[in-house]
């Protein structure tokens, strides 16, 4: 693939979050689509306490969503285990620390579009 062939890597399809505060549910996503491409920077932007922490832990695998679907390289997410779930998470995880960091994704950044 050329650097400027954009491929699908994450497709988020109808995404919802919740939490629970003093027995109240709190909506943080509702039915939150939205399509990853490579080649092209996203910002995620809104105001404080809109989701955007949610947002990126859920596609960092770092949090679970309660609906909808993530698709990662066109595999679902929703049904893997969590050696399934690890071996993703290794695969980016850079440095080894047992998340995926800013500095990893900027790493990966780095070695797909400047090799």
């Amino acid at each position: 693939m050329s650097k400027k062939e954009k491929k699908v890597l994450i497709v988020l399809e109808d995404i919802c979050k919740n939490y629970q505060k003093k027995g109240e549910q709190i909506k943080i996503l509702s039915n939150l689509s939205v399509k990853f491409e490579s080649g092209v920077f996203y910002a995620i932007m809104g105001h404080s306490g809109s989701g955007k922490s949610t947002l990126i832990n859920i596609l960092g695998l770092i949090d679970y969503f309660d609906k909808g679907n993530y698709k990662l390289y066109d595999k679902s997410v929703k049904n893997l285990n969590d050696n399934e779930l690890k071996a993703i998470m290794d695969e980016f995880d850079t440095d080894g620390d047992g998340y995926i960091t800013k500095e990893d994704f900027l790493k990966i950044m780095d070695e797909y579009y400047f090799d």
